[in-house]
């Protein structure tokens, strides 16, 4: 398993949509892997409203995070209600391999 941290300190400008979260990966099953967002923005005001960051060992960062789904309860979404960026495509993959397996 590859390792990574997670934290609000972490670079991820340049970060952009590469991909999604499995479909059937949820909220509760995101939040076992990695622990609590790091943000939580207001229902229904930020284009955001929860985000995870996440750095590999080798530098490179990676985002999960809610996109413009204005639910107020943000804890409901699941599968590709969750964005993942990152700066290359490749990164998609490893996400998915630490939900999966960490």
């Amino acid at each position: 398993m590859e390792n990574f941290i997670v934290g609000n300190y972490i670079d991820i400008n340049g970060t952009s949509l590469r991909g999604y979260v499995p479909e059937n990966i949820t909220y509760d099953d995101i939040v076992e892997k990695l622990g609590e967002p790091e943000y939580i923005g207001p229902p229904g005001c930020d284009k955001v409203q929860a985000q995870w960051s996440i750095e590999f060992s080798d530098g490179e960062a990676a985002t999960i995070y809610d996109y413009k789904n204005y639910s107020k309860h943000f804890t409901h979404h699941s599968g590709d209600d969750w964005h993942i960026g990152g700066r290359h495509v490749d990164i998609v993959q490893r996400v998915h391999e630490i939900l999966k397996n960490n």
